[in-house]
């Protein structure tokens, strides 16, 4: 999902990423080959930068309580029981409402339902998927966890990633629990 909010930032419109990945394609004994192809085809890109995607830490700071957040890491990380070794504070950014990155995954790592996914955010960001919404994590990578099923699964139209995360937030404020 960092890939794909990668690609979605350098102008990509469609990103998608292989549910499970290679491993279970196999497992449910789809085509593969091992035949080595060395045949490149060039194209042309220009990445045209998709900076409405993120936002900055004064940005958010600014926009407390005014703009949904989500903090995307472990339920007892966002709780403050746990503390990660990149952000030195326990607790979450204030105002920031829990919603588990690995809450949307089966246990398999695939992700869940559409119906399942949707029931979770939607408990936690509402209906309105015009609405802006902040998503953050500890350093970017289960934020786009959430980004990705939003924008692109449940198709949220607004969502932003605040990519410093709380690594970056606990140099400057405080957190709560």
């Amino acid at each position: 999902t960092r890939a794909a909010l990668t690609l979605a930032y350098a102008g990509f419109t469609e990103v998608a990423i292989l549910d499970g990945g290679f491993d279970k394609w196999a497992a449910e004994e789809k085509a593969v080959s091992t035949v080595f192809t060395n045949v490149v085809k060039p194209a042309v890109f220009t990445a045209k930068e998709d900076n409405s995607l993120f936002v900055t830490m004064d940005y958010v700071a600014a926009n407390l309580n005014k703009i949904p957040l989500i903090d995307a890491r472990d339920a007892a990380v966002y709780a403050g029981s746990v503390i990660e070794t990149w952000a030195a504070k326990a607790g979450h950014i204030p105002g920031a409402l829990s919603l588990p990155a690995p809450s949307l995954w089966n246990t398999d790592g695939t992700y869940k339902t559409k119906a399942e996914i949707e029931t979770l955010v939607k408990g936690v960001a509402g209906d309105d998927r015009s609405k802006e919404i902040i998503v953050y994590c500890g350093v970017g990578g289960y934020a786009s966890v959430v980004w990705f099923a939003m924008t692109q699964i449940l198709d949220y139209k607004n969502v932003k990633v605040f990519d410093g995360s709380s690594q970056e937030w606990v140099l400057s404020y405080d957190m709560v629990q």
